[in-house]
C-alpha cells in the first residue's frame, strides 16, 4: 500500500503550569471532579461541595456519592475557589482550582474530624490531567500577552511540540499538511471551506483561552488529520472590565537591512517592510448580576505595504533583457498596497434558573485589500485590483444540568467566508505576451481572471452526558449544512497569450474560455473546410466534441457547491480505580457533494472512528500520568474540489496562427487546435482519507507547578483522496478508464489500494462506465 507518509516522532517536553491540554464536556468549557475522604483515606459520601469564580455566573453546589465522588461539569474557563463542608469535620477551601479549555481538574480532598478553623489551601491548580491522553497545549489571554507571538489566535500553537509551517502557511501538526486541521470559536467550525485553511481572523484581545489538540483526542472530535486549535472568546463578568490596545508597525522601528547589496547582486527585490496601525478596545461586565453578562471588542487594523513593481520589460534584439535601461531592464513604478481589516466580538451569557445557560456570541472580520497581484508585470490595468474578504460568525449555545447526572447541550452555528474581486478593468480582455523566456502583460491589458466566491455553513450540534458510578459517558450528533456560491470570469469573456521570437516576431497565439452548460456548438467546419456558425448542440462523445470548431461563451460561470456532513458519536470515559481511567468511544462520519444541479454526486459513508485510551496514575497521587490512546482519523473534501471537479466549468483551449485576433470563436476556430475540458471523473464507491494514530507517553510533576514528560508518536496515512490527470498517460495505462464521452482526463480516486482501481463514472453520462482491469 502506498503511503504519503509514515513517521514516528519521540518528543522530550519540559510543560509550564497551565500548558496541558485535553479533551472535557464541550469545546467551550473544562470541568472539575474530585473526591472527599477522611484522614483514613475513607470516602466520605455527603459532603457539600461549592465552587465560586469570576468566569461562573452566581454559584454551584453538589454533594458527593457513596463513594465520595462530586464533579461540575460545563464550566467557563478560569480560576475556582472549591469549599467542603460536612458535619464534624472542619470545612477545606481549595482556591486558585485552575479550569482549562477542555480540561478535567482532578481534585483530592482531605477533611479531618472536629477541627475548629477551616484548612484554605492556595494555588492547587493541578499541572497533569490524569483522566485523559489527549497531547498539546493551552494559553489563556494572560499567557498569549506575555509570549513574543504573532497577533492571531492561532500563534500559540507554535509553543506546542511537533509543529511547524509548511508551503499552505498553515501550521502543521506531527506530519500532516497546514489544511488538515480545524479551527474551532466558541463551538463554531470555523475551518476554511474552500481549502481548510484557517477561515476566520481573531484578534488575540478578544481571547479567554486557546487549546491546541495536537492528537490523542477522543470521538467527539473529527474532521482532521493535523491538530484542531479551539478558542473561547472573552466573556462578561459581576465587574466592568475593559481595554484600550494600539500597535504601530514600520520599516522605521526595525534594524538596518544589511543585505541590500546581496539581494541586488542576484537580482532579488529587496524588501519593503510594511507600516501597520492597529488599535481597538473592549468592555465586558453585566446588565444583571450573576444574570445577563456582556462582552463587545472592536479592532480596527491598517497594513500598508509600500511595494516597486515592474511594469514593462526592455528587450535586446535577440530577447534578452537590455540591462542598460531602467532598473535592470525593468520600467518600475512605485505603490502601496493596502489591507484595512476591521475585527469585532460580542457576547451575551444568560444565567436562566440555577442549572441552565444560553450563551449567544458573533465575531467578524470583514476587510478590503487595494493593491496589486504579486508575480504580475503589466501596466496598472493589469495588475491592480480590490478584494472584498471575512465575514461574520454567529453561535447559540444552550446547557443544562439535570440534577446530579445528565447535562444536555445544544448548539447552533453559522460560519461565512467571503472573497469577492474587482475593477475597473474587470471587463477587459486579459492577454499576455511570451518573449524571451518571460511572460508580461502589454500596455491596454486587463486582468487575467476574477471570482466571486461566498462560502456559508450551517452547523446544529447536540450533545449528552450521563454520569454514573465510576463513568462518563457522552453520546452527540452534528449536521453540517455547506451551501456557497462560486462565481468565476476571464475579464473580456477570454484569456489570450501571444507567444513572440526573441527578436519580438509573431509566432502563435493560444486562448482559453469558458462555454456554457449543458455544451452548445456554435461553430464547425464543413467537409470542404468552410467554417459554418450556428446552434449545434451537445456533442454526443468527445471524439465529436474535438470536432467542434467553437462552443457558446459563457461570460461567468456559476456554482453552487452544496455539501452535508454528518458525525454521531458516543464515548464512555470509565475510571476503573482511583488511579486508572480507561476512555473508549465511537465516531460515524459521512459526507455528500453535489453537483451544480444540486444532485449528490458522491457520497462517502461508513467512516467508522475508533478510540480508546488509557491513563495510569502509578503514584496514586494525581502527580504521575502514564498513557497510551489508539485513533482513526478521517478529514473531508473542500469544497474548490466540488466546485472543480462536479461543477459548470468547462475550458475551451484554442490555438491561432495569425496575430490581432482576439475572437474566441471566428479567430480561433483553428480546426484540428482545440479542444475542451471540464468537470472529473469520480471512481465508484469512493472511499474517504482517515489516518491511524498510536501515542504513548508518561508525564511527572517534579515540583510544584512543571511536570516534565516523554511520548511517542505513531501516525500511519491509511488512504488518501488524489484528484489526478495523468490517466491518458501511456506510463501509467489507465486510458481505457476515460469513457468515450468524457471530457476530461482527471479523476478522484484512491490510489494505492490493495484493491484494483475501481470503476470510474462519467458525471456527464452516469450509465456510461469503463471496464475494470486488474492494475
Amino acid at each position: 500500500m502506498k503511503s504519503r507518509w509514515l513517521s514516528t516522532f519521540l518528543v522530550l517536553t519540559l510543560v509550564v503550569l497551565g500548558l496541558t491540554a485535553n479533551v472535557a464536556y464541550s469545546q467551550t468549557t473544562g470541568d472539575i471532579e474530585g473526591t472527599i475522604s477522611d484522614t483514613n483515606g475513607s470516602p466520605l459520601p455527603g459532603a457539600s461541595v461549592e465552587i465560586k469564580s469570576a468566569a461562573l455566573q452566581g454559584t454551584r453546589t453538589a454533594v458527593t456519592d457513596a463513594a465520595g465522588r462530586f464533579r461540575f461539569p460545563a464550566l467557563a474557563p478560569g480560576n475556582y475557589t472549591v469549599t467542603a463542608a460536612l458535619s464534624g469535620f472542619g470545612k477545606v477551601e481549595r482556591t486558585n482550582v485552575r479550569v482549562a479549555l477542555g480540561a478535567q481538574a482532578s481534585l483530592p480532598i482531605t477533611m479531618s474530624v472536629s477541627v475548629k478553623e477551616e484548612i484554605v489551601v492556595t494555588g492547587e491548580a493541578p499541572v497533569i490531567d490524569t483522566a485523559k491522553t489527549t497531547i498539546g497545549v493551552t494559553g489563556t489571554t494572560e499567557q498569549i500577552s506575555r509570549l513574543p507571538l504573532a497577533r492571531n489566535f492561532t500563534s500559540i500553537a507554535s509553543t506546542a511540540p511537533g509543529t511547524g509551517t509548511d508551503n499552505s502557511g498553515g501550521i502543521t501538526f506531527y506530519g500532516a499538511t497546514g489544511l488538515e486541521n480545524q479551527y474551532i470559536i466558541d463551538g463554531v467550525n470555523t475551518t476554511g471551506i474552500k481549502i481548510g485553511d484557517q477561515g476566520k481572523t481573531l484578534t488575540n484581545e478578544f481571547v479567554q483561552e486557546v487549546e491546541v489538540k495536537t492528537g490523542g483526542y477522543e470521538a467527539e472530535y473529527g474532521r482532521a488529520l493535523g491538530g484542531t486549535i479551539n478558542v473561547v472568546t472573552k466573556s462578561g463578568g459581576n465587574e466592568f472590565h475593559g481595554d484600550v490596545f494600539g500597535y504601530y508597525d514600520s520599516d522605521k522601528l526595525a534594524a538596518s537591512n544589511d543585505h541590500v547589496a546581496d539581494r541586488t547582486a542576484v537580482g532579488a527585490s529587496q524588501l519593503i517592510l510594511p507600516k501597520r496601525l492597529d488599535f481597538g478596545a473592549d468592555l465586558g461586565g453585566y446588565f444583571l448580576k450573576d444574570r445577563l453578562w456582556f462582552f463587545a471588542a472592536a479592532n480596527r487594523v491598517s497594513r500598508d505595504q509600500d511595494f516597486i513593481r515592474n511594469v514593462s520589460i526592455n528587450f535586446t534584439p535577440t530577447g534578452g533583457l537590455d540591462k542598460t535601461q531602467g532598473v535592470g531592464g525593468f520600467n518600475v513604478s512605485p505603490g502601496t498596497d493596502e489591507t484595512r481589516t476591521t475585527l469585532y466580538s460580542g457576547k451575551l451569557t444568560f444565567r436562566l434558573g440555577e442549572s441552565n445557560t444560553i450563551a449567544v456570541s458573533a465575531f467578524g472580520d470583514p476587510g478590503t485589500f487595494n493593491g496589486r497581484q504579486t508575480g504580475v508585470i503589466g501596466p496598472d490595468s493589469a495588475v491592480l485590483w480590490e478584494t472584498k474578504q471575512g465575514g461574520t460568525d454567529i453561535a447559540a449555545k444552550y446547557d443544562g444540568i439535570f440534577g446530579t447526572s445528565f447535562l444536555l447541550s445544544g448548539q447552533y452555528s453559522h460560519h461565512e467566508e467571503k472573497n469577492d474581486n474587482s475593477s475597473p478593468f474587470e471587463n477587459t480582455l486579459g492577454f499576455r505576451e511570451f518573449r524571451g523566456g518571460r511572460a508580461y502583460a502589454p500596455a491596454g491589458s486587463g486582468p487575467l481572471y476574477f471570482v466571486s466566491e461566498r462560502y456559508k455553513r450551517d452547523d446544529f450540534k447536540a450533545t449528552g452526558s450521563l454520569f454514573f458510578g465510576g463513568h462518563e459517558v457522552k453520546i452527540g450528533g452534528e449536521y453540517e449544512k455547506l451551501g456557497s456560491s462560486f462565481s468565476e470570469k476571464y475579464p473580456g469573456g477570454a484569456r489570450l497569450l501571444n507567444f513572440l521570437s526573441g527578436s519580438g516576431a509573431y509566432q502563435y497565439s493560444y486562448q482559453r474560455y469558458f462555454s456554457k452548460v449543458p455544451l452548445n456548438c456554435i461553430a464547425k467546419y464543413t467537409s470542404a473546410g468552410v467554417l459554418q456558425t450556428g446552434n449545434f448542440g451537445t456533442p454526443a462523445s468527445a471524439a465529436a466534441a474535438s470536432a467542434c470548431a467553437g462552443f457558446e461563451v459563457a461570460g461567468t460561470v456559476d456554482n453552487p457547491p452544496t455539501t452535508k456532513n454528518i458525525g454521531l458519536f458516543a464515548q464512555d470515559s470509565w475510571k476503573v480505580l482511583k488511579n486508572l481511567t480507561v476512555n473508549a468511544g465511537l465516531r460515524y462520519e459521512e459526507q455528500r457533494l453535489a453537483d451544480a444541479d444540486g444532485n449528490t454526486a458522491i457520497k462517502i459513508a461508513g467512516e467508522w472512528s475508533p478510540r480508546l485510551g488509557i491513563v495510569w496514575d502509578p503514584a496514586n497521587n494525581g502527580k504521575s500520568k502514564v498513557y497510551a490512546s489508539f485513533g482513526r482519523y478521517y478529514s473531508t473534501i473542500p469544497q474548490d474540489i466540488q466546485t472543480r471537479a462536479l461543477g459548470n466549468e468547462y475550458t475551451v483551449f484554442a490555438y491561432n496562427y495569425t496575430p490581432n485576433k482576439v475572437n474566441p470563436i471566428t479567430d480561433f476556430a483553428f480546426f484540428g487546435y482545440q479542444s475542451i475540458q471540464g468537470g472529473e471523473l469520480t471512481q465508484d464507491n469512493l472511499k474517504g482519507m482517515y489516518q491511524d494514530e498510536m501515542i504513548g507517553g508518561i508525564e511527572y510533576e517534579v515540583f510544584k507547578g512543571w511536570s516534565f514528560g516523554v511520548k511517542g508518536i505513531y501516525k500511519k496515512l491509511g488512504r488518501v483522496i488524489e484528484d489526478r490527470c495523468d490517466l491518458l498517460d501511456t506510463r501509467v495505462n489507465l486510458g481505457s478508464y476515460v469513457p468515450a464521452s468524457a471530457l476530461t482526463t482527471c479523476a478522484l480516486v484512491n490510489p494505492g489500494d490493495d484493491s484494483p482501481l475501481q470503476v470510474i463514472k462519467d458525471p456527464t453520462n452516469p450509465a456510461c462506465q469503463g471496464p475494470d482491469p486488474a492494475v
